[in-house]
């Protein structure tokens, strides 16, 4: 008990000393009451969605902090958008100059507020087509169908249901080389 009234007079005197006024501690946010007029607290803040922070002062029991003002930076779209290209708005959205063959449409790259993030597909690879000479009509084959390829005789070959169907030019007209009429 002798303790505690040694640390509440020390106290006491602290406050005299002061002015009756005790150093408050900073709270977490600054939404809440404040009793120190004039104390300044520093607070995380996001601002064009970048993390940042503010100084508030006490007045009249809250904190009074500044407004931010004037307007956050616009990322212009380029040419040259890739992954990692810089950036400086969070979430922004621009299409990446790579233009993978297998999408049928842009891939668009959003701002981490320091570079340009872009999920470009890994294309696959495109098949390959065997030796001209190994190609028989009629022969199984596991090509997509749009895939050519050379056959024999310079024949222009392509995969149907399965199976080779290859056609032979002929004094600029077609001939069939081994499909069927």
């Amino acid at each position: 008990m002798r303790l505690a009234a040694v640390f509440a007079s020390a106290f006491a005197l602290f406050a005299f000393q002061c002015g009756g006024q005790v150093d408050e501690q900073c709270p977490p946010a600054p939404n809440q009451a404040c009793v120190q007029e004039g104390k300044a607290c520093t607070f995380p803040t996001s601002y064009c969605g970048q993390q940042t922070t503010e100084t508030c002062t006490c007045k009249n029991g809250s904190f009074d902090c500044p407004v931010m003002a004037g307007d956050c930076p616009i990322d212009d779209c380029s040419l040259d958008t890739y992954p990692g290209s810089p950036c400086n708005v969070k979430g922004s959205q621009c299409p990446a100059m790579v233009k993978p063959e297998c999408t049928n449409g842009p891939i668009m790259c959003t701002c981490d507020g320091h570079s340009f993030q872009c999920a470009i597909p890994d294309c696959p690879v495109p098949p390959m087509c065997p030796p001209p000479d190994s190609i028989v009509p009629g022969d199984g084959c596991s090509l997509p169908p749009e895939e050519t390829c050379v056959g024999p005789d310079a024949s222009e070959c392509f995969c149907n249901n399965g199976t080779w169907a290859c056609s032979l030019s002929v004094d600029g007209g077609a001939a069939d080389a081994g499909g069927s009429d």
